[in-house]
């Protein structure tokens, strides 16, 4: 299987089934899907998965926002404002 870098367009999908697998009760904004699909994600799915579920651990809202995510990404995705 591919690295997840050659695949972006499954971050959206895997960050929820990360978030459902650790029983997390959370959703994926798709401003935040889009950033997610920005990144090159360098520690593949092992990284995604630890970057969403301490941003949904730390997140107030049901739904990940971007500015939920680390800098790192972030800095990497330029979001129109909401």
């Amino acid at each position: 299987m591919p690295p997840l870098r050659k695949r972006t367009e499954d971050s959206g999908p895997l960050a929820e089934f990360c978030l459902g697998k650790q029983g997390l009760k959370k959703t994926v904004a798709e401003r935040t899907k889009n950033a997610l699909r920005a990144y090159s994600w360098p520690g593949n799915i092992r990284e995604l998965r630890n970057v969403v579920v301490g941003a949904a651990a730390l997140a107030d809202n049901e739904e990940l926002e971007p500015a939920d995510l680390p800098d790192t990404l972030r800095n990497s995705f330029s979001a129109p404002p909401a």
